[in-house]
């Protein structure tokens, strides 16, 4: 049985906050700051340990 790296684990928590966070009637200003690495990172981190 694998051991689940907690690190990945909360990167990953903060990416799908981050998404969530997109995807509100936040200001235009943060949603063009979060819109260049969101995703990316949140693939990124989804996909790492497949």
């Amino acid at each position: 049985m694998t051991k689940r790296l907690e690190t990945i684990d909360i990167v990953r928590g903060i990416t799908i906050l981050l998404v969530v966070v997109g995807h509100t009637e936040a200001p235009v200003w943060l949603n063009g700051f979060l819109k260049y690495f969101r995703m990316p990172l949140f693939f990124l981190v989804s996909r790492l340990f497949i």
